[in-house]
């Protein structure tokens, strides 16, 4: 098989298994896979912005969003494996404790992207901040 028909072989194959991967998911999981994405755009946009660029600090923000999935898919298997022959019996629909965390955290990715917004010098309607520092504090306490 010639290099090119072979790229595109992989090509089409890889796509296939992303698809399915994200046709899967829940919304919950979808909606902080996407929060995540736009902070790291949106921080690097500030950082590159204010010539305050490092790698070290980027890593740091990657790592922390593997951490959050780490956190959500231990929740999401505590669920399913531990308490999922409890709640198989009431009306409870799946994963929610697992969705509940993953929407907790995808709010704390959008005030990261607000403050990523303002530190680019970007003017944002103060009860947009307002409400997004209110929904922090609720999930996360005060930090």
């Amino acid at each position: 098989m010639e290099l090119g028909k072979t790229f595109w072989f992989g090509a089409k194959w890889t796509a296939g298994v992303i698809l399915a991967i994200w046709i899967g998911m829940p919304g919950a999981f979808k909606l902080l896979l996407i929060c995540q994405i736009l902070d790291v755009v949106s921080g690097l946009l500030a950082a590159n912005n204010r010539h305050e660029l490092r790698s070290a600090l980027a890593w740091r923000g990657i790592r922390n969003k593997v951490l959050t999935w780490i956190v959500v898919l231990l929740v999401y298997q505590l669920q399913v494996q531990a308490v999922g022959a409890v709640l198989s019996d009431t009306q409870v629909p799946g994963p929610m404790l697992a969705g509940f965390a993953a929407i907790g955290f995808a709010g704390a990715e959008a005030m990261s992207i607000v403050e990523n917004a303002l530190r680019s010098g970007l003017k944002i309607p103060t009860f947009l901040v307002t409400g997004l520092a209110m929904v922090h504090d609720k999930v996360f306490g005060d930090e």
